[in-house]
């Protein structure tokens, strides 16, 4: 529980140091960034998170690698994490970040998987239709999953819709089964 509050306490002081600073979407998009680099650059991440580089190394590299690349409230922020011994939160931060910036623009991270490739018109129609069920500005990511053999699932947040062909087979032998039981 202590993480989340910590995560939480973090992320709303860098979030509301962005308002301020006008920079919201910079520091989402850098802090993403950031965030992508730790988790696929071990070395880069053990660096950080190790208690045995010193405070100033860890600036040292900060400044030379983001500075002048990443807004100096986002730079500021990471300098205080780091002295404080938090490196290992950037993850989460960077994710709870980015949901209150979509809160904060009114929009909503949706994931798309379909049987195949979506055509131009069915994804603008799908995130249409999305759009105006939740009055929402929609970020798409769509993915690509044959076995689901025909249609599409949509994830948002914990929500799912599946309608695909896959789902409702594994329903249909659901039903069969049990009325085997019975």
């Amino acid at each position: 529980m202590l993480n989340g509050a910590v995560t939480h306490r973090y992320t709303q002081g860098l979030f509301l140091a962005a308002v301020d600073a006008g920079q919201v979407s910079n520091v989402d998009e850098s802090l993403q960034a950031l965030a992508a680099a730790l988790a696929q650059t071990e070395s880069f991440r053990r660096f950080f998170e190790s208690p045995l580089v010193s405070f100033d190394q860890k600036q040292g590299v900060l400044h030379k690698v983001l500075s002048g690349r990443v807004p100096d409230v986002l730079l500021t922020f990471l300098a205080v994490l780091f002295k404080r011994k938090r490196a290992e939160y950037v993850s989460a931060i960077a994710s709870v970040f980015h949901a209150h910036a979509n809160d904060y623009y009114g929009r909503v991270d949706v994931r798309i998987t379909s049987a195949k490739p979506l055509t131009e018109e069915q994804r603008e129609s799908v995130t249409q239709s999305l759009k105006a069920a939740l009055s929402k500005e929609i970020e798409a990511v769509i993915d690509i999953d044959p076995e689901l053999i025909a249609g599409y699932k949509i994830q948002l947040g914990n929500r799912v819709i599946d309608s695909t062909v896959k789902n409702a087979l594994r329903q249909l032998s659901v039903a069969l089964a049990e009325k085997r039981i019975v």
